[in-house]
């Protein structure tokens, strides 16, 4: 068949490159034969390159598929080890809880009565107490100012709240749509929710599921404030992160979501917006290196800002109030570069007032009195002069959001509580706070109770913190409860864990936090009592002690029964208690798990207190009468607390110091010139290098000249007595730190007999509180012996 060449129309049935050829040669057409012997090659050459370009990118998809496997694989490593860390690091701590629980197991001398150590009264079973609410979700579960209401977006995409008195769930209708990232919630008040989301917008709905207010997306969410006892949302509109993230002003709504003010400027570099409790708004922009600050919506001044220019396009100019004072600072988050700084402003009088050193921990903020502080180095600011006094000593950081300022050293535990109107120190909390290697974003947190500014809950900000929250009274710095690890909110403690996996979700966590309940406040009161008055005699106190009862009432776990010395065994709070009954009537309790024992608790030696006029509770509903030894009870031998918690340990101190005099010649009489070497004996020559320092200091010390500069500061031996009881009391605190996680290993009392190993450790939770106790003690010796020297030769 021949093939019909048509000069004007080239037609190669979909071989549409070859047209080009055909129609500018058309002598080719002369020979059909050569035509499709090209023809054939150009397509044979057109399906090679097709294969070719199949064959690599099935070669780039497989290349994908296998980086994918490898990345899931090496993700799926990730999660395991974080979550073997987790473990580990949880595992520590329940380690750690339990061997400080067993070290308030009573001793044996106490066979045969129903004893408790006193700790045991301001706590709670925190490791196995079961939450009142456990919610796993796509996010964080938020609780109404009230706690009446929970809300969370459930793992089927559905915004649920939680009827907090009933337990109940309904969903929540929301014009925000769920995305890849879960909603974040936020409830304004007790009447309504702010659901948000970035990429969304945010809606304010009343808990009917009513819609109130819609706002669009930025890049800050709208955030609920109290304002003057009333709650107000801020939306600091921003524009988008992937924009620029330019500020486009500042709105107010109230919580049915009518608009109460707000300030719009043109694509600003950087914005700061306030709201104080009378309702008084304050916000300034800055464009072009120009600041213009509004009141109330109201332009009040402008000034010439911050000329600086961010390093990077990831890094921009930032400003930040601070608090409710007249000063703001910026910064261009540099955050790891040195030399970054803070610039502080006055607004007001659009001025710059001086540059700070730019590191997170030296944020500027003020607290609730205005007082001006900085976290870390622990300081003191004064504005407008831009004056800094140091607060801490060491590398402790500071916390003053309260009525009080919490000094806490991170290493040791220990939290000094300041007074804020005198900045002295008003009480010494020894803590189980501490930070570990594993945990860089570790922060200390300390939330005062509210309506109860004396009492403090220490908790812990960290990625994987399993440290139990403790609460303490800040006037006697005694541990009042242990609590769940968590936070204070809306009346219960407050736990929130990410949960690794596919999915990422949260769970949260609730308690009630019931401490207005009349046991409460009853063992609150009576453990405070224990504390002896300055302005009580010895003799005095001793008689208050053996009139002071609380009535009390604690549920036994019944774990066996010792037939042989006719007594039940089981624990209380987790701690070992005997619970003495004949054969004959214990019979009741067969299938018993619990009992309820009940009598008045008394005072038998500093640390423990009996339980006398005791009953239990049969099975049945009776009341048994328990019978129980008569007289007092006997006194126990030494334990590894009563080593450093004693006065005998001040007096063990003290003695020391004439028995090393005598035995280096130096007689009763002392000498007044030369060092402390004379004391080296009493020193025990630890290698740790903390402890080397601390004695090669202490017996380098120069007599003449320190009783020099105790005259001339107006001390006395008296003052100094004061200091060494001072030093004591810092040891028994150490002490009973040390003796809660000793785990039987009496390392205070080894301390106090020289057998600790002169290669003690000076790291981790134990280890440190026992070297924190040597110094101590060593503090205390080398002050009295001072005191001792002043009254020789200085004759006062």
């Amino acid at each position: 068949m021949d093939i019909l060449y048509f000069p004007r129309f080239c037609v190669l049935r979909g071989v549409a490159v070859l047209a080009a050829a055909g129609c500018a040669w058309p002598a080719l057409a002369a020979d059909s034969g050569a035509l499709f012997r090209q023809l054939g090659q150009m397509i044979e050459q057109t399906g090679r390159a097709i294969a070719e370009d199949q064959r690599r990118q099935e070669e780039q998809e497989q290349r994908a598929a296998e980086n994918a496997r490898r990345e899931g694989e090496q993700q799926a490593q990730r999660e395991r080890e974080e979550a073997a860390r987790q473990r580990q690091q949880q595992e520590a701590v329940r380690q750690e809880q339990k061997q400080s629980l067993q070290a308030l197991a009573p001793p044996p001398e106490y066979q045969g009565r129903i004893v408790i150590h006193k700790r045991l009264l301001g706590m709670q079973e925190a490791g196995s107490a079961r939450p009142d609410f456990d919610i796993t979700a796509r996010g964080t579960a938020s609780i109404s100012p009230d706690g009446a209401w929970l809300a969370f977006e459930a793992t089927d995409g559905q915004i649920m709240l939680r009827d907090a008195a009933s337990g109940k769930d309904r969903a929540l209708p929301t014009r925000v749509p769920s995305g890849q990232s879960s909603r974040t919630l936020a409830f304004v008040g007790n009447e309504a929710l702010l659901v948000s989301d970035l990429k969304n917008g945010s809606e304010l709905v009343d808990l009917q599921g009513n819609s109130l207010r819609t706002l669009p997306p930025g890049g800050y969410f709208p955030w609920p404030k109290e304002v003057g006892g009333r709650y107000v949302v801020e939306h600091l509109r921003m524009t988008e992160f992937d924009k620029g993230r330019r500020c486009l002003g500042v709105n107010y709504y109230d919580a049915r979501g009518a608009e109460q003010g707000g300030v719009s400027v043109d694509d600003a570099d950087a914005c700061a917006a306030r709201i104080d409790d009378q309702g008084r708004q304050e916000f300034f922009a800055q464009k072009d290196g120009v600041v213009s600050y509004f009141v109330n919506g109201a332009k009040a001044g402008e000034f010439r800002g911050d000329d600086r220019r961010p390093a990077d396009q990831y890094k921009r100019l930032d400003y930040r109030w601070i608090g409710n004072t007249p000063y703001a600072y910026s910064e261009m988050g540099d955050w790891s570069n040195p030399s970054h700084r803070l610039r502080v402003w006055d607004v007001a009088q659009g001025k710059m007032l001086c540059e700070l050193p730019g590191h997170v921990f030296g944020i500027p903020y003020a607290d609730k009195k205005g007082n001006l502080v900085m976290a870390q180095p622990a300081v003191r600011l004064s504005l407008p002069a831009c004056s800094m006094v140091r607060v801490g000593n060491g590398n402790e950081r500071l916390h003053s959001w309260g009525e009080q300022a919490y000094l806490h050293d991170e290493q040791t535990g220990t939290v000094d509580v300041i007074d804020t109107s005198t900045w002295q120190r008003r009480a010494t909390l020894q803590t189980l706070h501490r930070k570990s290697p594993q945990d860089s974003s570790y922060s200390g947190a300390f939330q005062e109770r509210p309506g109860h500014p004396d009492q403090v809950l220490v908790t812990s900000y960290a990625t994987s913190s399993r440290i139990p929250a403790q609460l303490f009274d800040t006037k006697t710095g005694q541990l009042l409860r242990t609590l769940p690890a968590g936070r204070f909110q809306a009346g219960y403690i407050i736990q929130q864990d990410l949960l690794t996996g596919q999915s990422y979700n949260w769970r949260t966590r609730l308690w009630r936090f019931a401490y207005d309940d009349g046991a409460g406040k009853s063992a609150a009161v009576f453990l405070a009592a224990l504390t002896k008055d300055k302005f009580e005699t010895s003799v005095e106190y001793r008689k208050r002690l053996a009139a002071l009862t609380l009535p009390h009432t604690m549920k036994v776990a019944l774990q066996d029964y010792d037939a042989d010395r006719g007594m039940f065994i089981g624990t209380w709070r987790d701690v070992p208690v005997m619970v003495p009954l004949p054969p004959a009537q214990a019979r009741q309790f067969a299938d018993a798990t619990a009992m309820s024992v009940m009598g008045e608790l008394r005072v038998i030696d500093e640390d423990y207190l009996e339980l006398r006029n005791a009953s239990v509770t049969t099975p049945a509903g009776q009341a048994l009468t328990l019978v129980l030894p008569d007289g007092p009870a006997p006194k126990a031998q030494a334990r590894p607390q009563a080593a450093g918690a004693r006065d005998g340990g001040s007096a063990q101190a003290s003695s020391g110091a004439p028995a090393a005099r005598a035995s280096s010649g130096q007689g009763s009489g002392g000498r007044c010139t030369g060092t402390m070497a004379h004391l080296a004996p009493q020193l025990r020559p630890y290698t740790n290098p903390l402890l080397a320092e601390v004695r090669k200091e202490a017996l380098q010390i120069d007599i003449a000249s320190t009783l020099a500069k105790v005259k001339a500061g107006g001390g006395n031996a008296e003052v100094l007595r004061q200091q060494a009881d001072q030093s004591d009391q810092a040891a028994r605190d150490s002490a009973t730190t040390a003796n809660q996680s000793d785990g039987g290993g009496n390392s205070i009392t080894r301390a106090d007999n020289g057998t600790l190993p002169l290669n003690w450790p000076c790291e981790g939770i134990h280890s440190s509180a026992v070297c924190n106790y040597i110094t101590m003690r060593w503090q205390a010796l080398l002050t009295r012996e001072i005191a001792s020297l002043y009254a020789t030769c200085q004759g006062g």
